[in-house]
């Protein structure tokens, strides 16, 4: 910067930076002597100049397995591996469990789960059905109904809500 140049608004701004400075400076001579009062016995400039992670004196040593460690962690994997493959067959050729055939028989076709909402709602007429019958009658999560009625239910222009969690077919 060319000091010859200088405005009185840059000396102006000079002297406000100085100002700072000098608070600062003060500000950490008083952090410096609340860390001595702790006992620390180390200033805050003397702590800020440390890096923050020092790079280790010695280079850090990997532990090897044994050749005899590596075969019987092999033999152990080999001995799991045919245990799997041994009662795999006989694991896949049990019957479903109740719950299975349950979980089974709730998946639908494409749009068999819309005609089944429609179906209900247009079955209980304008006074409507609530989310947990319809939940009920066809042995899913009311969370699913909501989000049916949120999502795909919306474009419905005859479903109406008549209640809360509650809709009827509106013609």
């Amino acid at each position: 910067m060319n000091f010859t140049q200088i405005t009185s608004a840059d000396l102006k701004q000079i002297a406000k930076l100085l100002e700072q400075k000098e608070a600062l400076q003060a500000r950490v001579a008083e952090i410096d002597a609340q860390l001595a009062a702790y006992g620390s016995g180390e200033t805050a400039q003397a702590a800020w100049s440390k890096p923050a992670l020092e790079a280790p004196t010695e280079p850090v040593k990997r532990r090897k397995i044994s050749a005899g460690g590596r075969a019987r962690i092999a033999a152990a994997q080999k001995a799991r591996w045919a245990k799997l493959k041994k009662t795999a067959p006989v694991a896949v050729a049990a019957k479903p469990s109740p719950a299975a055939k349950v979980a089974k028989a709730r998946r639908t076709l494409p749009g068999q789960f819309k005609d089944s909402v429609i179906g209900l709602v247009t079955a209980a007429g304008k006074s409507g059905i609530s989310v947990k019958d319809i939940a009920a009658r066809l042995g899913v999560n009311p969370q699913r109904i909501y989000a049916w009625f949120n999502a795909t239910g919306k474009n419905v222009k005859q479903i109406k809500k008549v209640a809360p969690a509650t809709y009827g077919w509106t013609e």
